[in-house]
């Protein structure tokens, strides 16, 4: 037979004292004497705790750093599936205008030719493999969809009109060349 005895509030000093119970029934009766014992927290409770934060907070910090790596894909897919269509009523035949340094004569040395070719891949061969090919925007290259034979000022001019954005590849030889005058053109019909 065994009975169990509620003690409603214990203190630091109960944790000190004996206590003896008695029982008494008509059978006789019986003592006992207790120490109360503090209860420990169970140390495998707090390993589970705090293992469990620290994968929470590692899973965090590798979402974070996944947004943060793939920014751009993050953006170009909202803009494809949750943002509404701006290119809707706005007569625009292209997506963007990408306007780079082009090759001219007077750049005989190899080195400005390697930096030159580097910027053209760039622009004509990374560019449209990426935007055009893998998120389904329209480039207009100067290269590609401007018929030659036409006055040049009057074709840029069109051009960016017809486009919603531009994109510059700036570089050093960007500022010396006639594609300046592609920037000053954009700043002025924006």
């Amino acid at each position: 037979y065994e009975h169990v005895a509620n003690l409603n509030k214990v203190t630091e000093n109960d944790l000190k004292d004996t206590f003896v119970c008695i029982a008494y029934n008509s059978v006789g009766n019986t003592s006992a004497a207790l120490n109360l014992v503090k209860k420990t927290r169970d140390k495998a409770v707090l390993i589970y705790i705090l293992c469990i934060t620290i994968v929470l907070l590692l899973l965090i910090l590798a979402g974070c750093g996944l947004v943060y790596w793939y920014w751009i894909e993050i953006v170009l897919l909202s803009r494809n599936y949750i943002l509404k269509d701006e290119t809707i009523g706005d007569r625009k035949e292209y997506d963007a205008f990408v306007s780079y340094a082009k090759p001219n004569s007077l750049a005989n040395e190899d080195s400005l030719k390697d930096n030159y070719e580097a910027e053209e891949r760039f622009a004509l061969e990374l560019l449209p493999t990426i935007l055009e090919d893998r998120y389904g925007y329209k480039l207009c290259l100067m290269e590609r969809d401007i018929l030659p034979g036409g006055a040049y000022v009057e074709d840029i001019a069109q051009i960016i009109k017809r486009s919603r954005r531009v994109i510059f590849i700036l570089s050093p030889r960007y500022i010396n060349d006639p594609s300046l005058f592609e920037l000053q053109t954009a700043d002025r019909k924006s």
